[in-house]
């Protein structure tokens, strides 16, 4: 990954046992994590960082020898990177896999929302060319000449799940730039089985993404390096001054309208006017019509004209939501394609009942 600079290096197949930490030429800093020290040296995830990143590492999970994370803060914001080393897709079973992409989810899941993510490595998968309904995850740039495997499938739903895309497959590069692998001993085979995922709302940040051939380096896959832009720091909104309003709504119940009078009739009762001017007499009735309408009605707190617009939320609104929420949980898990068309009408039935019900509501409500 480069930001004017390679910073931060994921590699995987280290073969070192155990985990650590250490400096390296130039000052670079290796993190490693590998198998236990009695077993055979074999896998191994890791990262080189630049000495500057390196003094802003918050903290490092040493997950397995196929997983590896680093928290680092950039700025005012913490920046997560997980390295992986996926089983091969035709040389462990299917649980085998099922169990480390289950373990990569849970991972992810415990990263906040806030914190940027990039997942990096190997995932020994090839995602193919099929973009429906991956539009959003996956790029046109993908290899085309490779249909979709296990490994595959469960990159495409761990983007679907976490709110990820494929950096390099946005890009068009010439063929040696997107393949990622290539057989040692016949060039002609080759795939694209190397990505680097990072959240759909960094695609504005991305700015190129593609495999490096021609690297010199001693193995049969190509690094692939993403470019970022320079993000500029939001100024923080200014506050808006609240306002205390009267809950005027409750005026319509009669009964709330019966105790406003009673409790008013009560406190002008027992103040003597012929003492008073006319605007006194005027002053001490509003003032004491409004601490009643207080007192009864309640107030509510709002900031400058415009109030948050939540009464189109029904219980049809709600029912719409939660079967379309449903039936994509049933697509996702059999990836049927009759299950995906029930899931497109149910989300074209959601967002008509949303704009019939903030239509009921007002035409400025529609347009939210």
């Amino acid at each position: 990954m480069t930001q004017n600079k390679i910073s931060i290096m994921g590699i995987t197949d280290i073969r070192k046992k155990g985990t650590g930490t250490k400096e390296i030429h130039s000052n670079f800093v290796l993190i490693w994590s590998g198998v236990r020290k009695e077993q055979r040296a074999e896998h191994g995830v890791s990262f080189i960082i630049h000495p500057d990143k390196a003094k802003e590492i918050l903290n490092t999970d040493f997950v397995s020898e196929r997983l590896i994370k680093i928290s680092i803060r950039e700025g005012k914001k913490t920046t997560n990177y997980i390295q992986v080393y996926a089983p091969c897709n035709d040389s462990y079973s299917d649980e085998e896999k099922d169990s480390f992409f289950g373990q990569l989810s849970d991972l992810i899941s415990n990263i906040p929302d806030e914190e940027d993510l990039y997942v990096m490595g190997d995932f020994n998968g090839r995602v193919g060319e099929r973009r429906t309904p991956w539009t959003k995850h996956l790029g046109r740039h993908s290899d085309h000449r490779t249909p979709c495997n296990y490994n595959g499938n469960h990159v495409l739903e761990l983007c679907v799940e976490h709110d990820l895309f494929i950096t390099n497959t946005f890009f068009q590069h010439r063929a040696s730039q997107i393949y990622t692998w290539y057989r040692w001993n016949n060039i002609m085979v080759s795939s694209q089985i190397d990505f680097i995922l990072t959240r759909t709302r960094m695609r504005i940040t991305i700015t190129d993404s593609r495999a490096i051939p021609n690297a010199g380096l001693d193995t049969d896959h190509r690094p692939v390096i993403t470019t970022l832009t320079t993000k500029k720091e939001r100024k923080p909104k200014k506050h808006k001054r609240q306002h205390e309003r009267l809950n005027m709504h409750k005026l319509g119940d009669d009964q709330v309208q019966a105790q406003i009078r009673s409790t008013l009739n009560e406190k002008l009762g027992s103040i003597n006017s012929t003492i008073l001017t006319v605007e006194e007499a005027w002053d001490t009735f509003k003032t004491t019509l409004l601490d009643t309408m207080k007192e009864v009605c309640g107030t509510k707190k709002t900031r400058g004209k415009h109030r948050k617009a939540t009464a189109w939320w029904n219980e049809e609104v709600k029912d719409a939501i939660k079967e379309k929420k449903r039936l994509y949980n049933v697509w996702i898990r059999s990836k049927n394609e009759e299950d995906y068309i029930k899931y497109r009408l149910a989300r074209r039935h959601s967002k008509k009942v949303v704009i019939t019900s903030k239509k009921s509501h007002g035409p400025s409500m529609a347009k939210n």
